[in-house]
């Protein structure tokens, strides 16, 4: 694949597309600096399409170039303000930043834009958590296991925020459901922040005039 995409940029070194799909080809084989480049150029022949820069914000992520990816989710939302992964994605990028207040108004447009995004709400919650909202943090996670009951570490999280709020009964039930959800996991709180489950969008079809 990486080879033939390398083939047809040599036929047309202005094919955006090729640059693109051999940038998700690289990334998928773990060449995240070789992902980078290409995607780097591909907004550089249409800077006018939001998803390499969703794109080459996940992967900046990955290489803990937070603020790179913050830029670049930005820089995809103007493009396209109906971008539910791109909000998602820049609040976990503020989450980590320290800014929960950033993250938090971010979640809360991933979920305008689509109200079934469990992700979006779980990550919300745990925003909600370090801010001290821990009814906040609740609600939120109620709402992601009614939109996904198998994101595993929801319970968990759930389970120590009841735990806190003097909920023994609640917590307990999160415990048990999340051990049959990973029977061999060991379960501490998270605060990590999810990205999509499909982080990146993948093979764009070259368009035949």
């Amino acid at each position: 694949m990486i080879d033939e995409l390398t083939q047809a940029i040599k036929l047309n070194p202005s094919d955006a597309i090729a640059y693109y799909n051999r940038g998700v080809a690289r990334y998928k084989i773990g060449d995240n600096q070789g992902a980078l480049d290409d995607y780097t150029k591909a907004i550089k022949l249409n800077p006018s399409d939001a998803i390499p820069y969703y794109n080459r914000g996940c992967v900046r992520g990955e290489m803990g170039n937070k603020q790179g990816a913050l830029d670049d989710y930005t820089k995809a939302i103007k493009l396209n303000p109906n971008h539910a992964q791109a909000y998602n994605n820049r609040g976990n990028a503020r989450g980590k930043m320290g800014d929960y207040q950033g993250a938090i108004e971010d979640y809360t447009q991933a979920i305008k834009v689509n109200p079934n995004h469990a992700m979006a709400y779980y990550n919300r919650g745990k925003a909600r958590y370090e801010m001290g909202d821990e009814q906040g943090a609740t609600e939120d996670y109620n709402q992601a296991i009614r939109l996904n009951p198998k994101i595993k570490t929801v319970y968990n999280n759930r389970e120590n925020v009841r735990e806190e709020m003097g909920d023994y009964r609640g917590a307990t039930e999160d415990y048990n459901q999340a051990s049959k959800l990973n029977p061999n996991g060991k379960y501490t709180m998270t605060t990590e922040y999810e990205d999509e489950e499909n982080t990146l969008y993948y093979f764009k079809k070259v368009e035949v005039e």
